[in-house]
């Protein structure tokens, strides 16, 4: 087991436990389940990986197949963090989490969201925790940065001139005007910026806080 240390502290109840945990949870050379990370006093398990990945709830398209469970993971970690720092302050518009949810079983469609969610043992309802902690992030994130993040107009012209122009005449489409899409500039930059933010004040809270990676391959996918 190859354990990764985030910070200065380490607590040796937690490795022990964490290695017990592996062991234990073999039976008849099966692996049931396993810690993948501790956050503070909260755990992630390779199930939450498994979960949110099989049900898609993280955006894997450039992310290659064998660094997608460390990237989930990685998300997870980042997730509780904030929310741990700011999540109480923090409310999600009613009927969000519910949108999401049914968002994504219609992507999956009906047959594999049944299919996951019997390999699982879930109902729809404990996909919910999943959901509206990565919402919760990414509104958190947004109302701390949004204002820090100003975008000029010189900036958008750059942009436009060395972003969009060569990537609408990389797949052979004809570019709109820039007065028409000023809106999807600035907030393509917005984003750019707000997510350089969120990780410098993620590098912050990963320093301050206990946290604990247990990296292994993870269970044979269904």
């Amino acid at each position: 087991m190859r354990i990764f240390k985030l910070n200065g502290r380490r607590n040796p109840f937690l490795f022990i436990a964490g290695a017990l945990c592996w062991l234990s949870f073999q039976a008849a050379g099966q692996m049931i389940d396993r810690i993948a990370a501790v956050v503070e006093e909260t755990v992630i398990t390779w199930s939450d990986i498994r979960i949110a990945r099989d049900f898609q709830l993280y955006d894997l398209q450039e992310v290659l197949p064998s660094e997608q469970d460390r990237y989930i993971l990685d998300r997870m970690v980042d997730q509780k963090l904030i929310l741990r720092k700011m999540g109480a302050e923090i409310l999600l518009p009613v009927g969000e989490p519910e949108k999401t949810l049914i968002s994504t079983l219609r992507r999956l469609g009906a047959d594999r969201s049944a299919e996951l969610l019997a390999f699982f043992g879930l109902t729809r309802e404990d996909l919910y925790p999943y959901i509206e902690e990565k919402l919760l992030f990414q509104k958190i994130t947004f109302e701390r940065f949004k204002d820090s993040a100003f975008v000029g107009l010189k900036e958008m012209d750059a942009y436009y001139e060395e972003v969009y122009l060569p990537e609408r005449e990389a797949i052979g489409l004809n570019p709109l005007p820039l007065l028409e899409i000023l809106n999807e500039i600035e907030a393509a930059i917005k984003e750019t910026k707000i997510k350089r933010l969120v990780e410098e004040w993620l590098k912050t809270l990963r320093a301050e806080a206990d946290v604990q990676i247990f990296l292994e391959s993870t269970p044979t996918d269904r």
